[in-house]
């Protein structure tokens, strides 16, 4: 299992540092370590996920991979494209977690 985590910042006034500071915590509590980082600053989650970074990260990630978010509207600010993208994501057989809701998605 490889652990990825996503950040995406969409203005100026945000930091990334707090959604890294949960996404650490989280990966020191269930003893994981994070293979590979992705940010994404000034981009807004309205921007269709495969036209981002995350599109590029997504095509990456295989069976069994780990993908870890401070929260789920760092994915995206559109239900549609948040369910396109778990959808790809359970075919792929990819876990994602998201911090802030305490919430895994996976295939069971």
């Amino acid at each position: 299992m490889t652990v990825y985590a996503y950040y995406r910042v969409s203005t100026d006034k945000q930091d990334y540092e707090n959604q890294k500071s949960g996404v650490v915590r989280y990966c020191e509590y269930k003893n994981l370590t994070i293979d590979k980082e992705v940010t994404e600053e000034n981009v807004s989650g309205k921007v269709e996920f495969k036209k981002r970074k995350l599109g590029k990260l997504i095509k990456e990630l295989k069976e069994g991979d780990l993908l870890i978010v401070s929260e789920l509207s760092r994915l995206s600010r559109s239900m549609i494209d948040t369910f396109e993208m778990v959808k790809v994501l359970k075919a792929k057989g990819v876990n994602v977690y998201c911090v802030k809701e305490n919430m895994e998605i996976n295939d069971s």
